[in-house]
C-alpha cells in the first residue's frame, strides 16, 4: 500500500470515530481502514486526489453523482481549514449550503414548504456526494423515503392509492416548496381530475355536479391509503350526514329507517357522490331505483314481508296514478318514517274503529275526506246505494274497513284498485273479496259472507236479520257521526 493510501485511509478512520455520518457521505471504507492507518498530508493537495482509491475509495460508485464531485471541485462545499492537520470545514453553514447553488423558486411566494427544507436539513433526503436514484435521493425506493416520516398516512391499511402503492409521491407533491397547501403540484381537483378522467367528464358533462366534489375530493377521500376500496374517509351514512345533517337527524330518530340507508352502500345504493341528470343526485330515476330491491318479496324486519311491488305492477291491468307515474315518494318517505312501511301521513291499513278524517290523511292529501264523512250524496262518490255512501257505511260501522281493505294501493287486475282478496287475521287467511262492477252499481261477496248489490239509481232494500240491535250500517238508531274538531261534513 502506497504512502498516500496509509494517509488517506488514517484520515477516514479518524473522521469515522468521531462522526459516522460522516464516513457515511465520504463513502469511508471500513474494510480498507481496517487493512492500513494512512497518515494524512500536512500539506494542501490537488482537489482532484480527493475522490482517489487512495483517500476517498468508492465516493464516486454511484449511478448520479453531485456535480460538484463529479468535476473534483471538492471546495464547492469544503474548505481547508488547517493543512497541517488535514481538518475541513463547510464553506457555509450546513443550512445554507445547498440552497447558495439551488435555489427555490417558488420559497418567494410558497404557500406550504417541506418541513426539511425549512430546517435546512437537505441531507435527512439527499446524499451530497452520489445516489443510485436522480437527484441524490438516499433510499432506493423513493417512497421509502417519505415514509420515514410519513408513516401515519398508510399506517398499515390495507389499499393504498396507486401513486403511494408504486413510491410515486412526486406524482401528486411537490418535494420542496408548493404555491399550493400540502406541497400540492397543483390545485387538489386539477390533480385528481387529471388522473381520474371518467370523474372529470361526469362533472362537467352532467346538470347537476355535486358541489364538494368540485371543491376538493379529500372531502370524502382518501388520498393515502384506506380500508376501503372507495378510499373513503368515513363509511357512507357518516361521511353523507356530516353534511346533511337534517338526513342524519331524521334517520337517528324515526321509528322505522329505511333500510336501504344502512345496508350495502348505504346512500349510495340510490344517490350518484360526483354528479347526476336527476335530481337530488338520484343515479336514475326514483321509481327504478325502488324496483332494485322492490322487484323481489321484502322480509320486514318488523314481521310479515313487502310483496315483489314490480311484478305486481308489470302484470296487472290498473295501476294506481302515483304509482304508474313513478311518484313513489307521494306516499312514501325516502329516509324513514315514525310510521310502517315508510308513509308519509297516516293510513290504517287494517280493520280500526274511525275516529276523523286524519287516520285516513294519506288518502285524503289527493282523494275527497268528505268520501268517509258524508253519509247521503249524490255526487261525492259513485260507490253509493241510491243516495247512501257506501264508503261512509263501511268506514262507520262498528267493524271499520280501511281504504286498505278493499283497495290495493299499487296494482290491481280490476278496476277502481279493488283488491281480488285481503290477508285477514292472525293466520293471514287469504280472504277473497269477489267484487263485480256493473253500468249502475255492483255487488260484493267478501270471504264467506252472503253477497250484497248495490245500485246508485235504483237502491236496493237490505233486509234486517231479527234481534238485530243495528241497522245494516252498523250504526245504532240515531246515533250520529261525531266529526273531528276543525272538519264538517
Amino acid at each position: 500500500m502506497g504512502l498516500l493510501t496509509k494517509i488517506s485511509v488514517t484520515i477516514l478512520a479518524t473522521f469515522a470515530a468521531s462522526s459516522p455520518v460522516l464516513a457515511q457521505e465520504s463513502g469511508f471504507n471500513q474494510n480498507l481502514a481496517s487493512s492500513a492507518k494512512v497518515v494524512p498530508p500536512t500539506t494542501a493537495t490537488p482537489m482532484s486526489g480527493c475522490s482517489t482509491s487512495e483517500c476517498h475509495p468508492g465516493i464516486k460508485d454511484h449511478s448520479y453523482l453531485h456535480g460538484p464531485l463529479q468535476i473534483n471541485a471538492c471546495d464547492a462545499c469544503h474548505d481547508l481549514e488547517n493543512a497541517e492537520e488535514h481538518q475541513f470545514q463547510h464553506i457555509l453553514p450546513r443550512q445554507q449550503l445547498c440552497l447558495s447553488c439551488h435555489d427555490q423558486k417558488h420559497d418567494h411566494q410558497a404557500v406550504s414548504m417541506h418541513e426539511p427544507l425549512i430546517q435546512g436539513e437537505c441531507l435527512a433526503c439527499h446524499d451530497p456526494h452520489g445516489s443510485e436514484q436522480a437527484r441524490a435521493i438516499r433510499f432506493e425506493d423513493r417512497s421509502t423515503i417519505c415514509l420515514e416520516c410519513h408513516a401515519e398516512l398508510t399506517d398499515g391499511r390495507p389499499i393504498a392509492h396507486a401513486p403511494e402503492s408504486k413510491g410515486s409521491c412526486s406524482l401528486c407533491h411537490q418535494s420542496h416548496s408548493s404555491i399550493q397547501n400540502d406541497l400540492l403540484i397543483e390545485a387538489p381537483q386539477v390533480l385528481c381530475l387529471s388522473c381520474h378522467v371518467e370523474t372529470s367528464d361526469k362533472l362537467a358533462d352532467s346538470a347537476l355536479p355535486h358541489p364538494p366534489a368540485q371543491e376538493d375530493c379529500r372531502l370524502c377521500h382518501d388520498p393515502h391509503a384506506n380500508d376501503d376500496t372507495l378510499m373513503l374517509i368515513a363509511d357512507p351514512v357518516s361521511l353523507c350526514t356530516g353534511c346533511h345533517e337534517e338526513i342524519g337527524h331524521e334517520m337517528d330518530n324515526v321509528v322505522h329507517p329505511h333500510a336501504a340507508m344502512t345496508q350495502d352502500k348505504a346512500c349510495l345504493n340510490c344517490h350518484q357522490p360526483h354528479a347526476s341528470e336527476h335530481g337530488q343526485l338520484l343515479r336514475g330515476v326514483a321509481s327504478e331505483l325502488c324496483y332494485q330491491c322492490h322487484n323481489e318479496v321484502v322480509e320486514r324486519e318488523a314481521g310479515g314481508t313487502i310483496a315483489n311491488i314490480e311484478k305486481s305492477m308489470l302484470e296487472s291491468s290498473n295501476t294506481h296514478s302515483p304509482a304508474l307515474r313513478g311518484e313513489c315518494t307521494l306516499c312514501h318517505q325516502v329516509h324513514g318514517s315514525d310510521r310502517e312501511r315508510l308513509l308519509q301521513r297516516e293510513y290504517v291499513p287494517t280493520y280500526a274503529s274511525f275516529e276523523n278524517a286524519s287516520d285516513y290523511s294519506l288518502c285524503f292529501s289527493c282523494h275527497d275526506k268528505n268520501l268517509v264523512l258524508t253519509e247521503k250524496t249524490t255526487a261525492v262518490t259513485d260507490f253509493r246505494n241510491g243516495d247512501t255512501n257506501l264508503h261512509f257505511v263501511h268506514v262507520n260501522s262498528r267493524k271499520s274497513r280501511s281504504c286498505n281493505i278493499c283497495h290495493d294501493p299499487h296494482a290491481t287486475e280490476s278496476s277502481h284498485m279493488m283488491r281480488t282478496s285481503y290477508p285477514f287475521g292472525p293466520s293471514r287467511w287469504d280472504l277473497a273479496i269477489a267484487w263485480k262492477g256493473s253500468v249502475t252499481g255492483g255487488s260484493c261477496a267478501a270471504g264467506c259472507h252472503t253477497a250484497f248489490e248495490y245500485d246508485r239509481l235504483d237502491a236496493v232494500t237490505y233486509p234486517q236479520g231479527p234481534g238485530d240491535e243495528q241497522d245494516w250500517r252498523g250504526r245504532m238508531p240515531g246515533e250520529s257521526l261525531q266529526l273531528p274538531e276543525g272538519e264538517n261534513q
